[in-house]
């Protein structure tokens, strides 16, 4: 096997292995509010979701539990709009991983900072705008006599 095919070779298997964990974040994000509760609200669950991720980048467990940490502390916002700031926070880590001189700060804090607008942006959408309108469709149809 020459030098190229093996380069080839381990990209395409870094290749899935990316995808396997991009599937593994699609599929907990939605359990995001599976361990709500009045200290850290969605924090756990965002920890959680991010976890396996996490260990990809922070092959040392002391690095991982710090990241694990930072991650699982305070967050709140709509859960349709958190993949957003979930894969902002992962190139993040991943900046900060390899970058000494990164400030771990800025992480927690551009989460922070999206967690209200976003949240003020999906709940109005998702709770306002979209609930009103598939009820009026909805209504629509069952005086059309409609079963759907």
């Amino acid at each position: 096997m020459t030098d190229h095919t093996l380069a080839q070779a381990t990209s395409g298997q870094e290749t899935k292995e990316t995808h396997k964990l991009f599937r593994q974040l699609f599929f907990r994000q939605f359990q995001l509010l599976g361990s709500m509760n009045y200290t850290r609200m969605e924090g756990l669950s965002y920890g959680w979701t991010l976890a396996p991720m996490l260990k990809k980048i922070y092959p040392q467990p002391h690095q991982y539990l710090a990241a694990l940490k930072r991650n699982s502390q305070f967050f709140n916002t709509n859960q349709a709009l958190a993949p957003f700031i979930m894969g902002l926070t992962l190139s993040m880590e991943k900046e900060n991983a390899t970058n000494p001189a990164f400030d771990t700060s800025s992480i927690n804090g551009i989460k922070v900072a999206l967690m209200g607008p976003l949240a003020g942006i999906g709940d109005s959408f998702f709770y306002g705008v979209l609930r009103i309108i598939a009820t009026s469709i909805a209504i629509g149809l069952a005086a059309q006599g409609n079963f759907l």
